[in-house]
């Protein structure tokens, strides 16, 4: 939970650093020249423009970034699954943490789906948790395989 706390915190910090540097500093033509180079990526349920405006226009942040993302949310997942009514109180903690780093890597859809078990759990709605938890959980996996498919790409180059 604690490193989940620092990548929101620091994704926080990267927004407003590289809103304030793209108001600031950056040519247009800077910004169209990286984002040619860039768009030999893409990776479904990412968006990719919203990633790169939110890191500063650096593929290799966002890279940085998602690479944390498929190495420390696994461990979240694992303690989200099997979850029972008793246990909705952390749940709603938990996803509502998975739910920000989601968010973070531009994720939306994802989120948005963490949003509404989030709420459910909040208000003690075990049934639509106990519906939809597997089904989110297999988003989040699938969507950090296409991740790992894109980053071991990236490495090659």
């Amino acid at each position: 939970m604690r490193l989940d706390i620092e990548i929101r915190r620091w994704v926080r910090d990267r927004t407003q650093e590289s809103s304030a540097i793209l108001e600031t500093n950056s040519p247009p033509s800077a910004i169209i020249s990286i984002d040619s180079q860039t768009s030999t990526w893409t990776i479904e349920g990412i968006d990719k423009d919203k990633a790169l405006k939110q890191f500063g226009e650096s593929e290799e942040t966002c890279f940085i970034v998602l690479n944390s993302f498929v190495t420390n949310t696994p461990g979240l997942l694992d303690k989200i699954r099997g979850c029972t009514e008793s246990q909705l109180s952390d749940y709603a903690v938990l996803i509502h943490g998975i739910k920000g780093t989601c968010r973070g890597i531009c994720a939306d859809v994802v989120g948005e789906q963490a949003e509404k078990l989030e709420h459910a759990a909040e208000q003690g709605n075990y049934q639509y948790v106990s519906e939809h938890n597997s089904v989110f959980i297999e988003t989040v996996e699938e969507l950090m395989e296409r991740i790992k498919a894109t980053l071991q790409e990236h490495d090659h180059h």
